[in-house]
């Protein structure tokens, strides 16, 4: 079910059957039958229950079921229909800052059952039962409202309080979580390093008028414009720490909800850093990947890795010349003969025969198993990120081409046919030393990765040891990220939508 979508309702119920679903994030049961007024009580529940859904991602009350999920219903006369939907709408509209009315609906689901045993279940009643019988009948009030674009929404004006649901629960959110959504917008996780803007440093902790005008003011200016970010991004990149040793490699992660597009944000600021020669003085070499991570058909890490190959090998004037020690081959692909691909490769059995009939250069090579043996003999990350890899294996890169072999149509059919017998391993060795020879030519690595819908490709396709900016936009909302690389995260909310 779309996070965003309520769940259809059901035409009619019957009286003491159990509802067919559970409260959760999105559904609220009150039975109400037994207070003497009903009608008060529903007041006071939409108060808190729609600002707790409005904040979150939108629900229903359910007046008349039970905390079993029994259907008990209510008594109400049309008189009464028309004074709670007037109710409903007024506590709506207090809110603060003001909500679309067509966020809210009441509706009145009927409750099968005989009129007299209806007229007599509840003692409690004072909803005018001196009308006529016909006109006074049972039901289930079922009370909507669709989450807002705001960060917060307050319940009135002159109240500090705001709601957030949280499982089946609905719970007050704290002066912090405010300001957090005021500042921030609606992120699952908040890191006050990621982002931290002074002007909110001076409020209080405490309750006090000055937190509601404070929130009320940021949400007249609105939440932090695209400018903003992209400034925010310039400022984390350009930024020279004193007596701390910075990572060679930068990261710009801009993220949000689902519905939010984030590739217009991470392209403006590639072509910022490409282009402002002020601030980014450095000759910069972009690549750019879609991972298709919103679709039906992301990539997965290994595709993404021949994907990411294939373009910077294609931008490299020299060839790559790869060779294997037998003993690594047989290693990586558990001694499987490969069958040929092509006449041009029909005598090559095994990868290591495929790849070293593109040899013709006997130059000097450089051991790559791991980027950080071209700067100590320390392993890197890359060891925890591939299962079964070994400080034994060895590949060895032979120059003086880095792409003759990955620009072959044999490799293009090894990387389509062969694809389940090369190791990622394998792939992320040859992608970082591709990264390393585009430094040595005196350019820094500008690799916009668009659309990422998984941690693990992310971590998969971050460089180590290298001179990299990294941009990226994620797909949907951030899982805790962390990592040893500088990295500054940057939400995305959902009026950026309408900024041109």
């Amino acid at each position: 079910m779309d996070r965003h979508r309520l769940r259809p309702l059901p035409e009619s119920l019957r009286y003491n059957d159990l509802i067919d679903f559970d409260e959760d994030e999105k559904t609220e049961f009150k039975e109400l039958n037994k207070t003497d007024k009903p009608i008060a009580k529903i007041k006071d529940h939409c108060r808190k229950y729609l600002n707790g859904f409005i904040n979150l991602h939108g629900g229903y009350i359910f007046f008349g079921v039970d905390d079993k999920k029994r259907i008990r219903g209510l008594m109400i006369s049309d008189n009464n229909k028309d004074l709670i939907c007037r109710l409903v709408s007024e506590i709506v509209n207090c809110m603060i800052p003001p909500v679309d009315a067509g966020l809210n609906t009441t509706e009145f689901i009927p409750v099968q059952e005989e009129v007299e045993q209806i007229l007599t279940s509840n003692p409690y009643l004072d909803l005018n039962l001196d009308s006529e019988k016909e006109k006074i009948s049972r039901y289930v009030i079922a009370v909507s409202i669709l989450p807002g674009d705001a960060p917060i929404y307050f319940t009135t004006a002159a109240s500090q309080s705001a709601y957030i649901r949280d499982g089946s629960r609905t719970l007050a959110m704290s002066n912090d979580d405010i300001i957090r959504r005021i500042t921030f917008g609606r992120q699952p996780y908040f890191t006050v390093t990621s982002y931290a803007p002074s002007k909110f440093h001076y409020i209080s902790r405490t309750s006090s008028p000055e937190l509601l005008n404070y929130c009320l003011e940021h949400l007249r200016k609105g939440p932090i414009t695209r400018k903003e970010l992209i400034l925010a991004a310039i400022d984390f990149l350009i930024a020279k720490k004193a007596n701390i040793k910075t990572s060679d490699t930068k990261v710009i992660i801009f993220y949000g909800q689902e519905f939010i597009t984030k590739a217009q944000l991470g392209e403006e600021l590639c072509d910022v850093i490409t282009t402002n020669k002020e601030q980014f003085p450095a000759i910069y070499r972009k690549y750019y990947i879609d991972l298709k991570g919103s679709t039906n058909e992301p990539l997965s890490l290994k595709n993404a890795l021949i994907e990411i190959v294939h373009l910077i090998a294609s931008s490299i004037d020299q060839s790559i010349i790869i060779s294997t020690q037998s003993s690594v081959v047989n290693s990586i692909n558990g001694n499987t003969t490969i069958p040929s691909l092509d006449q041009s490769s029909s005598t090559a059995s095994t990868i290591e025969e495929t790849i070293n009939t593109m040899s013709y250069d006997k130059h000097q090579s450089t051991s790559c198993v791991y980027p950080s043996t071209y700067r100590n003999q320390t392993p890197s990350r890359d060891v925890q990120l591939v299962s079964g890899s070994s400080t034994a294996e060895s590949l060895e890169l032979k120059k003086p081409g880095l792409t003759l072999f990955l620009q072959t149509n044999l490799f293009n059919d090894c990387s389509k046919k062969l694809v389940s017998q090369i190791s990622v391993a394998l792939l992320r060795t040859v992608y970082i030393d591709l990264l390393h020879e585009v430094n040595n030519r005196g350019e820094i690595i500008l690799l916009h990765l668009g659309d990422i819908g998984n941690k693990s490709i992310l971590d998969g396709l971050l460089p180590t040891d290298v001179q990299a900016v990294v941009v990226a936009t994620y797909s949907s909302q951030l899982d805790k990220f962390e990592s040893p690389l500088e990295y500054k995260l940057l939400y995305v909310s959902p009026p950026l939508l309408q900024e041109s």
